[in-house]
């Protein structure tokens, strides 16, 4: 029995000495290998999830002003001197309102008509009902204003998007034309999001001159700054690509930008001044933020956009 027990421990110890390599237990190393290699693909996963949610809310985030499309709050009515005015566009109806050019006591200007005109475009946020200091403060520096809701916007039909943006600007050009204004007597300007339209506009359409305030380079610059790993920029399809297009541009141009802006840094206003063909007019506010800007820029920002103008021949 002693010999019998002798030779089946032996056997079993051959049989497991001959097992396949693939019985026997995974090594430390590989089973790190393995873990690393499941952590890396549920981190690939979040960012796939992420970056496809962020995707498919592009437009909430670029265009959060959109929510005031047919609210009560976002009618507006013409005043004295005002004109309500719809204006056809591919994406839909374009609504605007244009204020005839005043005095500084905000009479009504008797040159009006022979006065320079601009179009002007509010940030994301806003929308037509709340530009109202905008349309009267521009006024009685003796401009002619037109001011419109973008497509997709308060009182205009269809839906927000860089091209609804263009086709919005391009509209408003257009009517200022048919009203008798030449093309060397329009300016194009804009505040935050408003200023990368006023110069994709400008990069499209002849104007006599230009103001951008408080406005980012591209939208993937933006993205850039606010997540350490942004998505290529074909991911995005609202690009805004400013800095491109300011390259292009050969009418007077002021850039304006706070030096304490939390939202859009500084350094893409130092980027976009650069980029320009001509060093163009700055106005650098030191105390400023981002929302605050037109307010703290007071007699400083209203002499420059009537230096802007007088440059351009137009005063």
């Amino acid at each position: 029995m002693a010999e019998l027990a002798d030779v089946t421990l032996a056997e079993d110890a051959g049989d497991r000495s001959n097992a396949s390599p693939s019985a026997r237990p995974p090594t430390l190393r590989a089973r790190l290998y393995r873990l690393a290699r499941r952590v890396l693909l549920m981190m690939g996963l979040v960012f796939v999830g992420f970056f496809a949610s962020l995707y498919a809310l592009q437009a909430s985030v670029i265009f959060p002003g959109a929510s005031s499309q047919g609210r009560p709050e976002a009618v507006v009515r013409a005043g004295p001197g005002e004109e309500l005015v719809r204006l056809a566009t591919e994406g839909g109806e374009v609504v605007a309102l244009f204020g005839a050019a005043q005095t500084a006591d905000g009479r009504p200007a008797p040159d009006a008509t022979t006065r320079p005109a601009l179009v002007f475009f509010y940030g994301n946020a806003m929308c037509l009902a709340y530009s109202s200091v905008e349309l009267d403060r521009f006024r009685r520096l003796g401009l002619n204003v037109i001011i419109p809701d973008y497509l997709g916007y308060g009182m205009s039909g269809g839906k927000p998007s860089e091209i609804g943006c263009r086709q919005t600007a391009q509209a408003c050009h257009r009517f200022l034309k048919s009203r008798g204004f030449p093309t060397d007597g329009i300016f194009a300007g804009g505040w935050s999001l408003g200023g990368a339209v006023a110069i994709d506009l400008a990069s499209r359409e002849e104007v006599a001159g230009l103001f951008a305030f408080s406005t980012f380079t591209s939208v993937l610059d933006m993205s850039r700054s606010f997540f350490p790993i942004a998505p290529p920029a074909a991911f995005f399809k609202d690009k805004f690509d400013s800095l491109a297009k300011i390259r292009t541009l050969t009418c007077p141009i002021l850039l304006g930008h706070g030096r304490r802006d939390p939202l859009v840094p500084f350094a893409m206003f130092e980027r976009l001044s650069k980029a320009a063909k001509e060093p163009p007019a700055t106005l650098v506010l030191d105390q400023a933020e981002h929302n605050d800007f037109l307010d703290l820029g007071g007699r400083r920002l209203d002499q420059a956009v009537l230096d802007l103008v007088a440059g351009a021949g137009m005063r």
